[in-house]
């Protein structure tokens, strides 16, 4: 947790630089300001149903009001994304006697709903642009199919606007409109749509199950989900439709939470993916990972796929190839409290994962230990050079560890550890850069120059860049290691 919310305070950005806003996902007011402490940029989607559900009647209009104020008081700033009332399927509101359908979650909901609910969607509107002459507010509304929607929603909009003019009622004078992508329909009218709205939010789980043709209660009809060839095609479509027309375009489903998918959607081009706050700081973390280049790449790979299978097995490939460099300053680890060469080992092991280098460092360190068993690793003169080659690593990596006091290690010379360089390698990996690198440190230890420095030097960033030198290694990674809580 303590190196993934290093990047909470982080812009959105690849490592060549293209801006990519990671947004949070709430329902209440309340959410906004613990999902910026985890790093949220703004609030890509609130769904205001929920100030509407499980009560006996609509909330008034200065209710719904406050409600949205203080939202965009807590945001300070960031643009906060409210979705008109999205009720119909799987969210009814009893207190309406909205009559039944055969098949509500395909039939009227959103949007289509609005004319039936004329009054209370005007009530809704009149808070919103209050709440807008407060700060950033745009207005998303949900299921939209064709542009007659949008503009009967436009229509509504302006007539409110002019209403709490003739009252002066303070309130934003021009709202940011936009609408869902979660219906085909829409991805095949985006040249109109793009003409009436200014911003546009794909919906991935709604627009997959409609896509499939796939109830919203079952898992989607065709295997792999948003990873199928076709509806990648789909989301491609979407997102040179919309900017082809310069407008803005985000995400907002569960999709845009999964670090695996995280290519794919920097590939599209797309303005902001919005979450669940939890999984902001590992999204973040991978996203300064990627080279937007390569995702571009990547995704017009994936779209030459004939099956979902194929662009995972794609997608984890190109995740197991993603370079970092084998030193980094987190696997520098100084004054160690272990005593033992187990604890040392296991310490080194679970850097590599917080450092998000593993996600099985126990298997790591049983691959160590594999090792150890053969032959003990013990050089001798206060050195110990473990190692291993394992399918559970997604980079090479150099690790260094010294204890505070030496460690028992069956050593050649017979003499206690002081300094642990512990060298893991992908079992993937083809190339001979690490063999260099490992036959570059067994004859710089059998000097007594770079062993003293080695042994002496405390500072990690010194030690790091000393490394780097004398083992000919370009692309060390000088950050520190977190500050861990007790």
């Amino acid at each position: 947790r303590a190196h993934l919310q290093r990047y909470a305070d982080r812009p959105g950005r690849t490592r060549d630089r293209t801006r990519v806003e990671i947004a949070a996902n709430i329902s209440t007011a309340d959410e906004v300001a613990p999902v910026l402490a985890a790093g949220a940029e703004s609030i890509g989607l609130f769904r205001t149903e929920m100030l509407f559900m499980d009560r006996a009647a609509a909330p008034a209009e200065d209710e719904q009001f406050e409600e949205y104020r203080r939202a965009v008081a807590a945001a300070n700033g960031r643009t906060v994304i409210m979705r008109t009332l999205d009720i119909g399927g799987d969210k009814p509101l009893r207190y309406l006697e909205l009559p039944e359908e055969g098949d509500p979650l395909l039939g009227c909901r959103g949007v289509r709903w609005y004319p039936r609910i004329e009054n209370l969607f005007r009530t809704q509107v009149r808070a919103f642009l209050r709440a807008a002459g407060q700060g950033p507010l745009w207005l998303m509304i949900p299921m939209v199919a064709e542009v007659d929607e949008v503009r009967w929603v436009k229509k509504i909009v302006a007539q409110e606007q002019a209403r709490l003019a003739e009252r002066h009622v303070p309130h934003a004078p021009g709202i940011p409109l936009g609408a869902m992508i979660e219906v085909p329909a829409a991805a095949l009218a985006l040249p109109a749509l793009c003409r009436e709205l200014d911003f546009f939010s794909i919906g991935s789980n709604d627009l997959l199950h409609d896509f499939t043709a796939t109830a919203r209660t079952e898992e989607p009809a065709v295997r792999g989900g948003p990873t199928a060839p076709g509806f990648l095609r789909l989301l491609k479509k979407i997102a040179e439709g919309v900017r082809a027309q310069g407008r803005w375009l985000g995400l907002c489903g569960e999709m845009g939470g999964q670090t695996l998918y995280l290519p794919l959607l920097v590939g599209l081009g797309l303005h902001e993916i919005s979450m669940a706050a939890s999984s902001i700081p590992a999204v973040k973390a991978r996203l300064h990972q990627l080279s937007a280049a390569d995702c571009r790449r990547l995704l017009d790979q994936a779209l030459a796929c004939t099956a979902a299978e194929e662009v995972e097995t794609l997608l984890k490939q190109a995740a197991a190839g993603e370079t970092a460099p084998l030193l980094d300053g987190e696997l520098v680890l100084v004054d160690s409290d272990a005593t033992s060469q187990a604890e040392a080992i296991k310490e080194i092991c679970d850097a590599l994962y917080i450092a998000g280098r593993t996600d099985s460092p126990r298997e790591i360190e049983e691959a160590v230990w594999r090792r150890e068993a053969v032959y003990s690793t013990g050089f001798g003169h206060g050195f110990a050079i473990p190692h291993c080659k394992t399918r559970a690593l997604a980079a090479n990596s150099l690790a260094v560890l010294k204890p505070r006091r030496p460690i028992p290690w069956a050593t050649a010379d017979g003499q206690p550890v002081t300094t642990v360089l512990l060298m893991a390698i992908r079992e993937s990996d083809q190339a001979t850069e690490h063999l260099q690198v490992f036959s570059r440190l067994a004859r710089q230890l059998v000097h007594d120059d770079f062993r003293n420095r080695v042994d002496r030097e405390r500072d990690p960033a010194a030690l790091l860049a000393f490394l780097a030198e004398r083992l000919e290694v370009e692309d060390a990674l000088a950050r520190p290691r977190p500050s861990l809580p007790e």
